[in-house]
């Protein structure tokens, strides 16, 4: 055999022993990829579930009735008539409503915990920093703090804490004209009002119709003073108006059904001679809120339109 053939059988075995190498290494290599990323797969699979396990409270129901669960899965309290699941929090501490047998709602922990009997007619949820809404079977209707202690007189009529849970629109027993209660459950504004329109989450005017006729625009102050004021009043008896629109206007109607609009002020900008009237907002590069631009179809009864943009 020639030296040149002998040190060609010698580099083959070299090149065939480093290719078996790197293939031994390429295996191990995928494998162990792959065992970790299953490990890894196993482990968030595992701990996602803990975590849906450990944070969820439920309601079982069956024939005898609702039932509070553990996250485990464990019967609470119950059986009740009804459990409010829409009150049941994502964290491990909230309260919510139960019903008993009589129909009647009382407030509970998440332990099951009685924290009022069973007395109410009406129950508003429960929400922190806010004042609660409740009505007794002798048609009281009252409100309580978040201590459970009863913080107003009784009214006639009420609606649930608005405004970001600072107002609420109460009907006076004594006048059973409306009114404003603030947090601590007294009145704030009076007078002779036939209602009230609901208050507005984040902007500060809302509307009432008064009994003269007359329609007012109303300014929610929420901060240190805690006040709800009549801004304006219109000069003109309308038989009523809607809630205030972004800040800048509210529809409208006179005795005749006719529609019209009004603007912050309580300035009449589109006599009430329409039938319908729909608001579209304009929004530009120029614009400096939402529904400073507005564009008013205005529709009469015959059919014919009429285009209207106001600037506000």
């Amino acid at each position: 055999m020639s030296k040149i053939n002998i040190i060609k059988i010698g580099i083959v075995v070299l090149a065939s022993i480093c290719a078996i190498g790197f293939w031994s290494f390429t295996c191990k290599y995928v494998n162990n990829t792959e065992d970790t990323r299953n490990n890894e797969i196993e482990c968030n699979t595992s701990y996602t579930d803990k975590e849906i396990i450990t944070n969820r409270y439920s309601v079982l129901y069956d024939d005898s009735g609702e039932y509070l669960l553990s996250p485990k899965g464990t019967k609470i309290t119950g059986p009740y008539l009804k459990i409010y699941s829409e009150d049941i929090s994502e964290t491990d501490q909230f309260i919510c409503r139960y019903v008993d047998k009589n129909g009647l709602i009382g407030y509970m922990n998440q332990d099951g915990t009685k924290i009022t009997k069973p007395i109410f007619i009406q129950a508003s949820r429960y929400i922190e920093n806010a004042p609660v809404r409740v009505e007794t079977t002798k048609s009281e209707v009252y409100y309580i703090d978040n201590s459970f202690e009863r913080i107003s007189e009784d009214f006639a009529a009420g609606s649930e804490f608005e405004h970001q849970g600072c107002y609420a629109r109460v009907k006076l027993l004594t006048t059973q004209k409306y009114a404003i209660i603030n947090k601590k459950g007294e009145v704030i504004l009076d007078g002779d009002i036939d209602y009230i329109n609901p208050l507005p989450d984040v902007l500060c005017l809302a509307t009432a119709k008064l009994s003269d006729g007359r329609v007012a625009i109303l300014s929610l102050n929420s901060g240190n003073d805690d006040s709800v004021n009549i801004l304006y009043k219109t000069d003109e008896r309308y038989s009523g108006i809607s809630e205030m629109h972004f800040d800048t206007y509210a529809y409208i109607k006179n005795n005749d059904n006719n529609v019209g609009v009004i603007d912050f002020k309580g300035n009449v900008i589109i006599q009430p001679v329409y039938e319908r009237i729909d608001a579209k907002i304009i929004n530009s590069e120029d614009s400096k809120f939402m529904g400073d631009k507005v564009e008013f179809t205005c529709i009469k009864k015959d059919g014919t339109q009429r285009i209207i943009i106001k600037e506000f």
